[in-house]
């Protein structure tokens, strides 16, 4: 006769939990779809981990009017950080960059934005006015609408276009 004590059963449930998270990471999505329509006659929607959108954030700006813009100074050296685009004031710092919309154009591939005519690179830094914004997971979904949540910083960086200066890479 076998006897099991509370400790020798939880060792088993523990166990037993493991196994089948083991069994079902080896499984793929395709068949995890298809076992659960088989299953349940129905398949959830499964979202890809990185969903589309926009690279970049901006918000609208006119050009041609003489508009008051925020003073703050902003500065920092454009990296990628996990797949974004994102400006890194230094000392563990980081924000995420809202760009002005008509003075401003993306080269998705060389990772490379241009702003009023300037353009900056990976390791280029800047040095502009503008305005800061902190962001939490409640502060702002639509934020979260716009682009990839793990693309937003504490830190929301607003750049402006006076003064814009530029500091290549070294």
């Amino acid at each position: 006769m076998v006897r099991m004590s509370l400790k020798n059963i939880k060792s088993w449930g523990l166990l037993s939990i493991l196994i089948t998270l083991y069994l079902t990471a080896c499984t793929t999505l395709p068949e995890l779809k298809d076992s659960i329509k088989k299953d349940q006659g129905v398949v959830p929607d499964i979202e890809p981990p990185l969903k589309s959108k926009k690279d970049y954030l901006t918000y609208t700006f006119d050009s041609s009017e003489d508009s008051t813009q925020a003073q703050a100074a902003i500065y920092g050296t454009f990296i990628l950080k996990e797949g974004c685009f994102i400006l890194d004031h230094g000392n563990g710092l980081y924000s995420t960059p809202v760009f002005p919309d008509s003075v401003t154009k993306w080269d998705k591939k060389n990772h490379i934005i241009t702003i009023n005519g300037i353009s900056f690179g990976l390791g280029d830094s800047i040095y502009t006015n503008g305005g800061y914004l902190l962001y939490g997971p409640d502060a702002n979904t639509q934020l979260e609408e716009e682009i990839d949540k793990r693309c937003l910083m504490p830190s929301i960086s607003y750049i402006g276009t006076y003064d814009l200066k530029k500091r290549n890479s070294t």
